[in-house]
């Protein structure tokens, strides 16, 4: 005995690559993580919770990146949002207005400060932390009277003039310092001071 299926009964959604993401964000427990760090009262009507609507910008963000907040749900349109953020969730939930009101909460929070702390529990958690580490740091000699200073409280790496490591007279220098570890990797670039 064959079953015959109805196709047009069916109803198709995509999951694309965002399946992989979501999977990540799942195996890592992002969402309860941001939950718990940027807690929001279901009593006043939300549908999403924040952790929920950073999953969401996060797998929007990685194909739809150059567009304003208030195209999210069409980007989630057509897609199995109940499969990649949760159950019960549409696209419209996903609004300007919902993913404006968890920027908004992140940058209340503190956004270095809470994106810290998320990313010490996963390491902490996964034993991503190396048993070793390394420091090194270059000396790299600039050229040309292309390099000021605009901003003495810029937080970005302006070349000044200094002394390189080889004991060269003052030029304009930067410093990297490559930081590894067993597990990561990470540069940090300095203007030598005066």
């Amino acid at each position: 005995m064959s079953a015959t299926i109805n196709l047009k009964a069916l109803e198709f959604e995509a999951l694309d690559h965002h399946g992989l993401v979501a999977s990540t964000i799942e195996k890592f427990n992002l969402v309860e993580q941001f939950d718990k760090k940027l807690p929001l009262s279901k009593e006043k009507g939300a549908i999403v919770s924040h952790g929920q609507r950073i999953k969401a910008m996060i797998i929007n963000g990685l194909g739809f990146m150059a567009n304003p907040l208030y195209l999210s749900p069409d980007f989630f349109e057509g897609k199995a949002v109940s499969r990649l953020i949760d159950e019960g969730i549409k696209a419209e939930h996903l609004n300007d207005d919902a993913l404006g009101r968890t920027l908004d909460a992140i940058y209340a929070a503190g956004s270095t400060q809470l994106f810290a702390e998320v990313a010490f529990e996963i390491a902490s958690r996964h034993q991503l932390f190396g048993r070793s580490a390394r420091l090194d740091t270059t000396s790299l000699k600039l050229f040309g009277n292309g390099y000021e200073v605009f901003d003495e409280d810029s937080e970005v790496a302006i070349p000044a003039q200094g002394f390189s490591k080889e004991h060269v007279s003052p030029v304009k220098t930067m410093h990297s310092k490559p930081h590894t570890s067993s597990i990561s990797h990470s540069n940090t670039i300095e203007h030598c001071p005066p």
